[in-house]
């Protein structure tokens, strides 16, 4: 589920100058006001995430008996008194029940999703005013069929089921959800309601390439690594992914080479995303402009996961030679009598480390390049001190998962992934796991995502700004945008 955040209008705020003297009116004492609230909307937005504070359930009714006999069906709701707080701060208090007609109606033949959401109103901005010397701040319920904005907070969704017949609509009766985790149509969802609570530090941004070469089991491989992004705010709460692949357009397609060498990298939609994930049977083809595109957005401090759907034939001989060197490690950390060897395993196994770095850039030549354009070559990244391996999550060796060691080189902004990691993302019936092997997959992941959320991060902070004319008026203005906000990295400076 998608959590929106916006980072604070870069803004200086003003305050009413005050003196002795100062003639007080209605402008003047509002100025003073907006200051404060502004202030405070600052610093909730800056921290802290919308959402439900308590409160705001929603229940079938049947339909109030003042109301007329052509309203009276299956369609009512009652949202309960609670309260919630808004993108920017606002508090949104819902003092008694408030009984709600759902009048949205499916006349397509796909099922219809309606949103239930709720937004604060200022008095100010009403049409009315209200009379005597205390303002009541209000809110406004929708019902909409366009996803929520940043300024909603939801309350539920409800799906409409689709008709089978042109031109014919189905009774919508609203009923409880039997199952609260499965809801069925016409049933109250309430599995996407966000809760207040503070943002996560790293916001992280997610695509999923669908490239020429793409094979039909890539698409088992974009389900585990969703599974790996609604695992992660669990495993670090500090980190979270603001999309699903479900949601992400293709990037990359066999058309993209049109564009030529007049292509631009932010026509592709690639500069807001922190990291590419991209499953591929060998090493991948590339047109000169989907090369052009990827070198960009490596430069720019993107990150590339390339997850090779099966081992190389080239590299099986020496990856099953690593799987035997992890194993008897593990093994002489257990017998007393093979503890004395395992020095010279751990050298055997850096030496392989290295021999298996020279293959892979010979086997991933097109990858091989791309790594180029950071500035590095694709190395093994065991034997490596890099903050992949250390960073949330410590690795001094890598899960063994299915009876297959999994390895990783590194290369600037690409990943390499050879294995069966992704397969231990998430829960597969067609898989039995330990929890250890999921565990530990998933704490891996995290570590990449956070590695491209930290690579985009500190390139970006080093990073000019262009197209701007540096003028007194100005210059505080450039110097505050280089220093942008540490949790603003969903939009490119």
């Amino acid at each position: 589920m998608t959590q929106f955040w916006s980072p604070p209008p870069r803004q200086p705020l003003k305050r009413l100058q005050v003196s002795d003297g100062l003639l007080m009116n209605a402008k003047r004492w509002r100025l003073a006001h907006q200051y404060h609230r502004l202030r405070q909307n600052l610093h909730y937005q800056s921290l802290n995430q919308s959402g439900i504070v308590e409160g705001l359930g929603i229940s079938t009714i049947d339909p109030p008996e003042e109301i007329r006999s052509q309203y009276r069906d299956r369609r009512w709701l009652q949202i309960q008194p609670g309260i919630a707080i808004d993108i920017f701060g606002n508090p949104i208090i819902v003092s008694q029940a408030i009984e709600f007609r759902l009048a949205s109606e499916n006349r397509s033949p796909k099922p219809l999703e309606v949103y239930l959401v709720i937004r604060y109103v200022d008095p100010d901005s009403l049409g009315h005013k209200q009379s005597g010397d205390l303002v009541e701040e209000t809110f406004r319920i929708d019902e909409k069929t366009d996803a929520p904005t940043e300024a909603d907070v939801e309350l539920c969704r409800i799906t409409l089921p689709a008709h089978t017949e042109t031109g014919v609509i189905l009774p919508v009766e609203l009923q409880p959800a039997v199952n609260v985790f499965q809801p069925q149509p016409c049933q109250p969802n309430l599995l996407y309601r966000q809760m207040a609570r503070s943002h996560p530090q790293v916001l992280i941004e997610v695509a999923g390439i669908r490239h020429a070469s793409t094979s039909p089991e890539s698409e088992e491989k974009f389900a585990q690594f969703n599974a790996l992004l609604e695992a992660a705010p669990g495993l670090a709460p500090t980190l979270c992914g603001r999309n699903s692949l479900e949601s992400i357009r293709p990037i990359l397609s066999p058309q993209t080479d049109t564009l030529g060498l007049e292509y631009r990298e932010d026509a592709l939609g690639l500069e807001k995303y922190h990291l590419l994930y991209w499953p591929v049977s060998g090493d991948p083809p590339l047109t000169e402009a989907e090369e052009f595109a990827l070198r960009d957005y490596l430069q720019s401090g993107g990150t590339i996961l390339v997850d090779a759907i099966e081992e190389p034939p080239d590299l099986v001989e020496v990856l099953k030679m690593q799987q035997e060197l992890y194993s008897a490690i593990a093994a002489s950390e257990q017998d007393s009598d093979l503890i004395a060897s395992q020095p010279e395993l751990i050298a055997e196994l850096n030496a392989l480390q290295l021999e298996l770095s020279s293959r892979v850039s010979q086997v991933f030549p097109n990858l091989e390049i791309l790594a180029q354009y950071s500035g590095e070559t694709l190395e093994s990244l065991i034997g490596l001190d890099r903050p992949l391996q250390r960073q949330p999550f410590p690795f001094s060796a890598l899960p063994i998962i299915q009876h297959k060691s999994t390895y990783l080189a590194v290369g600037g902004g690409v990943i390499l992934s050879i294995g069966n990691l992704s397969q231990a993302w998430g829960i597969n019936k067609n898989r039995v796991l330990s929890r250890e092997t999921l565990r530990s997959a998933q704490e891996l992941g995290v570590n990449m995502l956070y590695f491209a959320w930290r690579r985009k991060q500190l390139i970006q902070w080093q990073m000019a700004l262009s197209n701007i004319e540096i003028t007194p008026e100005n210059l505080s203005t450039a110097a505050a945008e280089t220093a942008s906000h540490p949790f603003d990295l969903s939009k490119k400076p």
